[in-house]
């Protein structure tokens, strides 16, 4: 079995790639794009794993040089990817979406989640379609979103929460393509699930114009995710991420304080 892994330079995708090669599958490549000093390409040249840009991809496809694979697989890979590349492998290109596709597509899932108050999630293995994460369910596999340590979940949390159901539905789809398994395909009902755009999360980050302190703290949680800024004001055209007492308090055991 050849694949090839389309992915940032993430713990999540790098879990997928060592998986990968403790299963005997030949990993023909690797498509990311973070490649300066990346902890992917020293894990790539350990498993002897060609390594491909974006631009070096589709230049390959098109001189017709690029290794034949059976199956790609889309670990949180941030690009549309091209009907070219889509219909290359005779078993298509599978994504891992960390959200139910039919509540959620786009960008910032765990923040949705928590915007959105829901107290359970799920994350999605589908087919890649030429539109963002309109491909035929393989599966959706659920999960409660709990309280954590006694602490409000943040996104961060959620994130992590999200990575761990998805290696998990990762393997267990591995052993069924290894086995020669079909996978199931599942249409997707369209007009259900929010397609949630980085404009839309940028718009739910600036809180200096709401006055309910409830609201206020919701974001804080809901858009925590550093290095990123979550919820924050603008002061002299700079911005300020805002923390709360639990967040501090949470800061505070890990500098030990």
């Amino acid at each position: 079995m050849k694949m090839m892994l389309f992915c940032p330079d993430r713990h999540g995708p790098r879990d997928v790639l060592r998986i990968l090669t403790e299963n005997n599958v030949e990993v023909v490549g690797c498509v990311c794009d973070e490649l300066q000093d990346g902890l992917i390409v020293a894990l790539c040249q350990e498993f002897g794993v060609s390594i491909f840009s974006t631009t070096k991809l589709y230049e390959e496809l098109e001189a017709g040089t690029l290794p034949p694979f059976d199956i790609g697989i889309s670990y949180l890979y941030p690009r549309l990817l091209r009907e070219s590349i889509i219909e290359y492998p005779q078993q298509g290109i599978i994504n891992f979406h960390p959200a139910p596709v039919s509540v959620h597509k786009g960008v910032a899932a765990c923040c949705y989640a928590l915007l959105e108050h829901h107290d359970k999630w799920a994350v999605t293995a589908h087919y890649v379609a030429p539109k963002f994460d309109e491909g035929d369910v393989i599966e959706e596999r659920w999960f409660d979103l709990p309280c954590r340590g006694g602490y409000s979940l943040t996104a961060l949390d959620v994130e992590r929460i999200a990575q761990e159901e998805s290696l998990i539905l990762f393997r267990e789809l591995l052993v069924k393509i290894l086995n020669g398994e079909a996978l199931p395909r599942n249409k997707q009902d369209l007009t259900k699930g929010h397609y949630f755009s980085r404009k839309e999360l940028d718009s739910f980050k600036d809180i200096s114009n709401l006055n309910s302190t409830d609201e206020i703290d919701r974001r804080i949680h809901a858009l925590w995710f550093p290095p990123y800024h979550g919820a924050s004001i603008m002061i002299g055209g700079k911005r300020y991420s805002i923390v709360d007492d639990e967040l501090l308090k949470r800061l505070g055991k890990l500098y030990g304080c």
